[in-house]
């Protein structure tokens, strides 16, 4: 079977660069032009579904396990071509591509760790707020991350016509604190006090979209953050903390 990637940056980057983030091993499955895969954190606090749009359908289903997803990215990168045709045998993926050529073992996919939650079962949730959010404000929320690094809490609030957020740790005492307005002009249902772990937050830098969609279970706390373009879908679930 052959994996026709029309864009080998946005393969490479986009769509196992940020399921590399979160786990070092992934099962990725293949139907008609869909690449699609989920990977979650061991406390179930934070999960990342993606989907990667193939140039050429497959003809039958069929299922990846990417034991080593660091070392799978390295591989391809050794490659120059912006177009890549990648054979899936048995246990192993060929490429041979005119800049040249790589074969990389794959693993049996009993032994990867798979993802409890069903992420289409996510989308069946009510998400009834909802806003946009550009790249630029995300980008300024993960520099003050960095800058307050003895905080490892984001408190999430809206209401009053803009949405606010504050890295600090409310259950400390004498902890730095910053904090900022994210959307000034905000119209939706009020919500207070989300509590997310930054360290989750960071992983939302590595992509090149404009904007990220935010929607909001406030019954259930959690948030969903999308973002796609013309090859690459992502969604990050992230379950709020404990106050």
């Amino acid at each position: 079977m052959n994996l026709n990637i029309g864009k080998k940056d946005k393969f490479v980057k986009n769509f196992l660069g940020s399921l590399s983030k979160v786990a070092d091993n992934v099962l990725l499955s293949v139907n008609s032009n869909i690449i699609s895969a989920t990977c979650q954190h061991n406390d179930n606090s934070f999960l990342i579904y993606c989907e990667y749009v193939l140039d050429i359908p497959v003809e039958e289903p069929v299922r990846i396990a990417i034991g080593e997803i660091t070392k799978f990215i390295k591989f391809l990168n050794c490659l120059d071509d912006e177009k890549l045709v990648l054979q899936v045998e048995n246990n192993y993926i060929v490429s041979n591509s005119p800049s040249g050529n790589i074969k990389f073992f794959t693993y049996d996919e009993k032994i990867i760790n798979k993802s409890k939650i069903n992420f289409q079962n996510v989308l069946s949730f009510p998400f009834p707020i909802e806003f946009l959010i550009p790249k630029g404000k995300v980008q300024d929320l993960i520099k003050a991350i960095g800058v307050n690094d003895n905080a490892a809490k984001l408190y999430l609030s809206g209401g009053d016509g803009k949405i606010t957020w504050e890295i600090t740790d409310k259950n400390k005492t004498c902890v730095d604190s910053i904090g900022k307005v994210l959307h000034n002009d905000y119209t939706g249902i009020s919500f207070d006090n989300l509590i997310l772990n930054t360290e989750n937050i960071k992983i939302l830098n590595s992509t090149d979209v404009d904007f990220y969609k935010f929607r909001i279970n406030n019954e259930k706390m959690i948030l969903l953050i999308s973002m796609e373009d013309e090859y690459v879908k992502k969604n990050y679930l992230l379950a709020s903390l404990k106050n």
